[in-house]
């Protein structure tokens, strides 16, 4: 009787003694993942979307606007098609941390059409995004927020660009408080020598808002140079200010 070799079963089964020699771990609780599933209890939970009524300053849905909150920064513009939670989080810090540049298509296409909705009387210029710093640089070979900017551009027929540069090296920000986080980037960041941004509408993308000082560094920078406006698109607005 001839054996045939089955690839697919062979694969699934060394795939299992991997996982069991070393376990997958989620990458928002950091608890062992059962080797049924690809994401762990937590990050399973259904993710929460950004209704059509909210608030165009902070991003969260109307009837939970922080605006008011304390070390909660107010932005001209901000938008973006989920809260962060469930299995957006653990995209996000996957698309961010783990190497799955994959990820930046489909939350960039989420972001794309968000923007679509929320800007739709908006005629932008160009793409923009938050810029790494020299510290990030060294743990992580690529910006997660070009990446997602690079995948807006592409649906919405906007060229992206380059255009701030962050000046000098600042704490982590999601290690710091909300007082903090405003204080920790105070001038640390700079339109890029040579971009052209003035009389320009951009439209700026980064992975998460929280307190959303880094954004607010970014806009000020922007205007400065004369930018004639900016809104911001993130994957998701963090519950931080309400917690």
């Amino acid at each position: 009787m001839a054996v045939t070799f089955n690839k697919e079963k062979a694969y699934k089964i060394f795939d299992k003694i991997i996982r069991l020699l070393y376990p997958k771990r989620c990458p928002v609780c950091d608890e062992i993942i059962p080797i049924q599933y690809d994401y762990c209890r937590c990050s399973r939970m259904e993710s929460r979307r950004i209704r059509n009524d909210y608030c165009r300053h902070c991003g969260h849905n109307a009837d939970e606007c922080v605006c008011g909150a304390y070390n909660s920064a107010s932005l001209p513009d901000i938008t973006a098609p989920y809260v962060y939670g469930g299995k957006i989080r653990a995209d996000i810090l996957n698309l961010k941390f783990n190497n799955e540049k994959h990820l930046a298509k489909r939350l960039g296409t989420e972001m794309a059409e968000r923007v679509a909705y929320a800007y739709s009387d908006i005629d932008f210029d160009l793409v923009s995004f938050v810029p790494m710093s020299l510290k990030s640089k060294n743990n992580r070979p690529y910006n997660q927020s070009e990446l997602l900017a690079e995948q807006v551009g592409k649906l919405l027929f906007l060229p992206t660009e380059n255009t701030l540069v962050k000046t000098r090296e600042t704490k982590f920000q999601h290690e710091l408080s909300g007082k903090e986080r405003r204080h920790n980037l105070t001038a640390s960041i700079e339109v890029l020598s040579g971009a052209d941004v003035k009389g320009k509408t951009i439209l700026l993308c980064d992975d998460i808002k929280t307190t959303g000082s880094t954004l607010e560094q970014c806009v000020n920078a922007l205007n400065g140079a004369g930018a004639e406006k900016v809104c911001c698109v993130c994957v998701a607005i963090s519950d931080f200010n309400r917690k």
